[in-house]
């Protein structure tokens, strides 16, 4: 449950008023194997598609904290992030599909001359723009499990802090 101060959502934990101003999210790929070179100097991609996901680390500082007392190692959230993707178009295409599932009024295209666009339907990860699009960016649902969380107190400044650090399941 997001509040006004914030876009971000924690699955059904509650984040009040005084909890969310000044947050910040980074998302990033996982470690997910090796690139090497062969004998011959060719470069191969030891990676796996499969593996192609996201860790995210959400940090705050502010006069209160959401319920952090029930979050714990291991538990899973679904998160509407404040972070945003841009996923590029190559070709150009009027329909495209999204590699993680939208939160709603989150999408907008971008034409060749940068004109930024609203989609004619969003069915999913199915997107449709009245004209060619060369990049699209939205804000991603991630299903994520908690690695860890923290909270802190500055007793003299009355400021709490917190943070949360997630892998996508």
């Amino acid at each position: 449950m997001a509040t006004n101060e914030t876009i971000l959502t924690l699955g059904n934990i509650a984040i009040p008023v005084g909890a969310a101003r000044g947050i910040t999210q980074t998302l990033q790929p996982i470690d997910n194997g090796d690139v090497r070179r062969t004998v011959n100097g060719t470069l191969l991609d030891l990676t796996r598609a499969e593996n192609r996901k996201f860790e995210s680390q959400i940090r705050c500082s502010d006069m209160a904290t959401p319920a952090m007392a029930e979050l714990w190692k291991g538990q899973t959230l679904l998160i509407e992030c404040i972070q945003i993707l841009n996923q590029n178009i190559n070709p150009t295409f009027t329909d495209v599909t999204l590699i993680r599932d939208p939160v709603t009024n989150s999408v907008f295209g971008f034409e060749a001359d940068g004109t930024k666009i609203n989609p004619v339907s969003v069915t999913g990860r199915d997107v449709i723009f009245a004209s060619d699009v060369v990049n699209v960016e939205f804000r991603p649902i991630l299903n994520m499990m908690i690695l860890a969380t923290s909270v802190n107190t500055d007793e003299y400044a009355a400021e709490e802090g917190w943070s949360i650090d997630l892998e996508e399941v």
